[in-house]
C-alpha cells in the first residue's frame, strides 16, 4: 500500500474503533478527517473527540537510497477533547462528568479524557501492522495544549507522532492460501484465507475454466456464485474433471458505501482435478 491508500486506511480504523471491551465507537465518523490544518470552527462543530489526521514529511528509503519502492513518512494525529463543566481542565485529561454508571458509562466516549482516547488511538494505528507490506510505529508526542471555550470547559489537544513504512505504488492484496476438497459425485468444496481488512476491500470474485488454465481475468471463464461478498468457502459442482480455478478481490477506494468494483487484486490460482 501506498501513503495515499494508508492515510485512509488509518482513517478508516479511527472510525471503526470501539472502547475496549464494548461495542460502542470511539469517534464519530464525521470526526475523524485527514486534513493539513482544519480551521478552528471546523473541528469545533465536530463531536468530541476529534481526530485530524495530518501527512508529514516523505523520504524514499533513507536509510540505503537503493530502493525506490520502499518510502518512509511521518504521520500527525491531533486529538482534541473536551469534557462539560470542567473549569481548570483535569477531565478534559483524565476524564469526568461520564455518563450514568456501570457498562453504558464506560463504552461511551463523553466524558472521557485525553489520556483514555489516546489508549485507543494507539490501538486503532498499531492494528495497521496487520497490513501486510505496511509498517507503523509511535514516535513522539508533543505537550497537551489547553484552550479555554465557553468559559466553563477546557479543550484539550495533542499531537501524535508515527513513523510510517510503505510503498511508492498502489497494492490490493490478494486472498490466500486457496484449498480444494472433494465431494465425491463431482462437487468440490474450496476455502481460502481472505484479504486484510481494508478501508476498500469490496467482494471477491470466482471464476471457473476447464483444463489446467486459469481464467485470466476477472470476466474470464464462468463465475461462481458466492453467498456474500467476502466469503471463505464455497461449494462447486462442474461435474468430474480438471478444473482451475481463479479468485479475484475487488476494491472501491472512492466510495464511502463500497459498491463499484474500481481495482482487481492479482488472481488466486488453483488447479484441481474434480472427483
Amino acid at each position: 500500500m501506498n501513503a495515499w491508500q494508508c492515510f485512509k486506511q488509518i482513517r478508516y480504523l479511527l472510525r471503526a474503533r470501539n472502547w475496549t471491551g464494548g461495542s460502542t465507537r470511539v469517534w464519530s465518523s464525521d470526526s475523524v478527517r485527514i486534513s493539513p490544518a482544519a480551521p478552528d470552527e471546523a473541528w469545533r462543530r465536530m463531536n468530541f473527540p476529534v481526530a485530524l489526521i495530518r501527512p508529514q514529511e516523505m523520504q524514499i528509503d533513507p536509510e540505503h537510497r537503493e530502493e525506490d519502492d520502499l518510502v518512509h513518512a511521518v504521520v500527525a494525529i491531533d486529538v482534541f477533547v473536551a469534557v462539560s463543566s470542567d473549569p481548570i481542565g483535569e477531565s478534559a485529561l483524565i476524564g469526568g462528568n461520564r455518563p450514568a454508571a456501570g457498562a453504558t458509562g464506560q463504552q461511551a466516549s463523553q466524558g472521557r479524557g485525553l489520556q483514555e482516547v489516546e489508549e485507543e488511538l494507539f490501538a486503532a494505528v498499531e492494528s495497521l501492522n496487520g497490513v501486510e507490506g505496511v509498517e507503523i510505529q509511535f514516535d513522539s508526542a508533543g505537550a497537551a495544549t489547553p484552550e479555554v471555550a465557553d468559559g466553563n470547559r477546557y479543550i484539550v489537544s495533542r499531537e501524535y507522532r508515527f513513523n510510517l513504512v510503505c510503498t511508492a505504488d498502489r497494492y490490493y492484496h490478494s486472498a490466500r492460501r486457496i484449498r480444494a476438497t472433494n465431494n465425491g459425485g463431482g462437487s468440490v468444496t474450496l476455502d481460502w484465507d481472505n484479504p486484510p481488512d481494508r478501508f476498500d476491500r469490496f467482494r471477491h470474485i470466482l471464476r471457473r475454466a476447464a483444463g489446467a488454465t486459469p481464467p485470466a481475468s476477472p470476466t474470464a471463464g464462468t463465475g461462481i456464485a458466492l453467498g456474500s461478498n467476502l466469503p471463505i468457502t464455497v461449494t462447486d459442482t462442474p461435474g468430474a474433471a480438471q478444473f482451475s480455478y481463479a479468485l479475484f478481490t475487488a476494491y472501491d477506494e472512492t466510495h464511502d458505501t463500497l459498491s463499484v468494483e474500481e481495482r482487481y487484486s492479482a488472481a488466486l490460482t488453483l488447479t484441481h482435478t474434480v472427483t
